[in-house]
This record gives structure tokens, C-alpha cells and sequence, in this order.
């Protein structure tokens, strides 16, 4: 293996070497014509020496956000894996309820929930609130498993035209609940756990 790159100020950061091969240790930002570039795009690599074996992370962050790493510990170089260090699901639309009638999809908030870094963000919008019944516990929908948090959690969300709380809670079991107190037209509620 070559000498290592180390990038301290008084080298350059951008393209430093003429193939990724032999860009050891340090942070650079790579063209698509460098040699084993992962990508055909630009890419930033970030490459680290860890107990004898070389590590070389690289991301393209001008795409599709994707990542790929490789190793090299007896001066051969494995090939590019696909990494998922973003963990992003992407926002799943719930397109299955529970209740009908008060979920809405349209406009800029939708219904759904995603999961990000370990972390499940559930977003409700509904519409015509007013229709359930009062004080009733109101089951909207159901997370999959993977998407459901180690403890039930609650939250307090308030009604757009009206400003009467409204409880919104997720159960073990994957429940979404909505608890109703007072009349409410447009709601709007998330909540953020640990999965």
C-alpha cells in the first residue's frame, strides 16, 4: 500500500489524489473521473486507517445520497458496498384506516410516519374531527412492527379553527389513538420515539 494522504491544511481537499486507491487517510472531495470513484458524480470520501486496515466511506451528495464503503488490509481492495447510513424509510403515507372519514391526505401534511436513524416520526392530519365522538379513544390506524415504541407514548395536539387540546397517543401494540375532549375541525399532531 502506498504512503498515506493526510489532509492538514497544507494539502488540497479537492481531487488530492489521482485514484482512490491510494488515498489513505483523510477527508476529500473527488471528481467522476478520479480513479475508483464509486460513483459516476462527484463524491466526497472519507478514508481512516483502523487497526492495519484502510476504511475508505464515500458519499455522493449531489444525486441520490448514496454511500459506499471498502476495505483494504493486505493491499488489495474489496469491492464497493452499498452502505444505508442515512437508515431513512422515506415518509410512508398511511393508505389504511381504522376510522374513516377523518384522515386526510391532501395538501402539504399528509398521514404516515417514517422511520429515520432509529428514531419513528408519526404525523396525523385529520379532518372533520368533530364527527367522533367526545371523550371516546379513537383508533386511526396500526404501525407495522419495527415502527412501534418499547412504551406507550402521549402527546397533546391542538384543533387549527378551535385550539381545544386533543390527545394523541401510540400504543405497544402499533395503535395510533386519537382521545377526543372537543369539538375540532383540522388537527394536526406528531409524535417522535426511539425503535
Amino acid at each position: 500500500m502506498v504512503d498515506c494522504i493526510k489532509l492538514d491544511g497544507s494539502n488540497k481537499t479537492f481531487n488530492p489524489v489521482s485514484d482512490l486507491n491510494n488515498f489513505c487517510v483523510g477527508v476529500g472531495l473527488f471528481t467522476k473521473n478520479i480513479l475508483h470513484n464509486p460513483f459516476n458524480d462527484w463524491c466526497m470520501v472519507v478514508s481512516a486507517n483502523i487497526d492495519g486496515t484502510a476504511v475508505q466511506v464515500a458519499i455522493n451528495l449531489w444525486n441520490n445520497q448514496s454511500v459506499k464503503q471498502r476495505f483494504c488490509a493486505t493491499s488489495t481492495w474489496s469491492e464497493w458496498m452499498e452502505l444505508n447510513t442515512f437508515n431513512d424509510s422515506g415518509f410512508i403515507p398511511v393508505t389504511s384506516f381504522d376510522i374513516s372519514g377523518v384522515i386526510d391526505n391532501s395538501g402539504g401534511v399528509g398521514t404516515g410516519y417514517r422511520k429515520k436513524n432509529g428514531y419513528v416520526t408519526v404525523t396525523v392530519n385529520l379532518n372533520g374531527v368533530g364527527t367522533l365522538p367526545n371523550h371516546a379513544t379513537n383508533i386511526l390506524f396500526t404501525l407495522p412492527e419495527g415502527y412501534r415504541p418499547t412504551n406507550d407514548i402521549y402527546t397533546s395536539c391542538f384543533g387549527f379553527n378551535t385550539g381545544n387540546a386533543q390527545v394523541l397517543s401510540i400504543h405497544t401494540n402499533g395503535q395510533v389513538v386519537i382521545k377526543t375532549f372537543e369539538n375540532v375541525g383540522v388537527l394536526v399532531g406528531t409524535i417522535t420515539f426511539p425503535a
